[in-house]
């Protein structure tokens, strides 16, 4: 409580230990979902979508502008009208224009080189991040791997310690054992618990660091908000 920083006469309820995953997850998995849910990955992709957009506009300048061109007047009198009277009359006016700049086509051409390259380099930037992302995964998964060992073998000390202070208590009941002997075998009982603790709180934050690095957001549980 004091570490925490709780009162220390507030009573802490421990909560249940995460669930081990005794079963290695496969790699490949794990690696394909994350080139598809990683937001990061996401934005790239995005940014290569907008680059590719970006040539298509760039090349656009190859092709005439066409304009519609509509007008409606309505005066008194209409001089659009002949012969030309005392009242409203209104007149419509509908055309359409072309401008085709075939000297700028020179700007086109630089305009059209700048977007592709700029594609190319969000290309290149989407290739290192999903590297980036394969290594993540996999470097994390090792240490997942790693603190699913180090829980199990935690969770055999609980065992041994717990048969060997079992034990401890029975020759001392049978008066065969001093009480420093069942205090020793009692720790060693605690700090085996306190080892096997630490070593599910690793696994679960090493599995919550996975999940992270693969961009998938764990469902929340039943009942919360």
């Amino acid at each position: 409580n004091n570490v925490a920083g709780f009162p220390l006469d507030e009573v802490i309820e421990p909560v249940p230990p995460p669930p081990i995953a005794w079963n290695t997850q496969e790699t490949t998995v794990l690696d394909s979902l994350a080139l598809v849910t990683r937001p990061s990955l996401r934005a790239r992709r995005n940014d290569v979508a907008a680059a590719e957009a970006g040539i298509r506009i760039a090349e656009s300048g190859w092709l005439p502008s066409i304009f519609a061109v509509g007008l409606y007047q309505y005066a008194r009198p209409n001089p659009y009208i002949f012969p030309q009277a005392d009242e409203f009359k209104g007149t419509w006016q509908v055309g359409v224009s072309a401008r085709w700049d075939l000297w700028d086509w020179g700007q086109t051409y630089a305009r059209r080189q700048q977007a592709r390259a700029r594609s190319q380099q969000h290309r290149e930037l989407l290739a290192d991040e999903r590297r980036a992302v394969r290594f993540a995964v996999r470097e994390q998964l090792l240490a997942v791997e790693h603190r699913r060992l180090a829980a199990s073998v935690a969770e055999q000390g609980v065992a041994e310690a717990g048969a060997a202070y079992s034990a401890m208590q029975q020759r001392y009941d049978l008066g065969a054992a001093l009480t420093t002997e069942l205090l020793a075998a009692e720790l060693a009982e605690r700090t085996a618990r306190l080892r096997h603790a630490r070593a599910l709180a690793a696994y679960g934050m090493a599995q919550a660091a996975l999940w992270r690095e693969v961009g998938y957001v764990l469902p929340q549980a039943e009942g919360t908000p």
